[in-house]
């Protein structure tokens, strides 16, 4: 993985419900903690020239079926991540708004 541990405390700090980020179970493998007991982890693969990443929100320490899931793509594994990070924590806003 590309990714440095200043992009991912940037990105920490830049979306506000998330309060700290860890390695899963390998480096490709991401948890980012968000406020009120929920997470979204995200795996990063490379295909030839492009990145996918699947994403799930799901409460903490749950394994299996999340609330929300996503496959995306994009150039770098950030921006991968960045996609997956809004479109979930967009999902997780609209829900907790309801």
């Amino acid at each position: 993985m590309t990714l440095s541990a200043d992009d991912l405390s940037n990105l920490v700090e830049k979306y506000q419900p998330i309060t700290k980020y860890t390695i899963g179970e390998n480096e490709r493998h991401i948890m980012f903690h968000l406020e009120r007991g929920k997470e979204i982890s995200v795996l990063i693969n490379q295909n030839k020239e492009d990145f996918e990443g699947l994403g799930q929100l799901r409460d903490k320490n749950k394994q299996g079926f999340g609330e929300a899931s996503n496959i995306l793509t994009g150039d770098s594994e950030l921006d991968v991540i960045k996609k997956i990070l809004d479109s979930l924590l967009g999902y997780n806003a609209k829900k907790e708004n309801r």
